[in-house]
């Protein structure tokens, strides 16, 4: 799985918009790319870092394996991370993981935003 993002600064934290609709192509995930990517962002300085779902379709293990990597990758460096706008299918998964006790999902990104990214903790179904 390749791990290409845009890029966008909204409200003072940093935007990533993946660019396939599914977080899983076929092929293994090349975590340490994945890893090296999220440290080389978090190094720029962004209090916090969004994961924009909205045009994400689909998540399979390994794209859950991509999202921890991110939460750990970024809590390392001293950055926030969290995710929005996930579609039902996508939330579900999320939830039935529990990744949702750790890593702070929200509906929107207006949603996110209200919440700074010092407030960005995961809250408990």
């Amino acid at each position: 799985m390749q791990w290409e993002t845009e890029i966008l600064s909204e409200s003072g934290v940093t935007v990533l918009r993946p660019r396939d609709s599914v977080l899983d192509d076929g092929r293994p995930v090349d975590l340490d790319r994945v890893r090296g990517h999220c440290r080389e962002l978090a190094r720029l300085g962004s209090p916090g870092f969004l994961l924009d779902l909205s045009e994400v379709e689909f998540v399979d293990s390994r794209g859950l394996s991509v999202l921890v990597l991110c939460l750990m990758a970024f809590t390392r460096e001293g950055a926030r991370f969290a995710v929005f706008g996930a579609n039902p299918l996508v939330s579900r998964l999320i939830c039935l993981t529990r990744l949702d006790t750790v890593l702070p999902i929200y509906t929107s990104l207006a949603v996110a935003l209200e919440a700074a990214p010092h407030d960005w903790v995961a809250q408990s179904s």
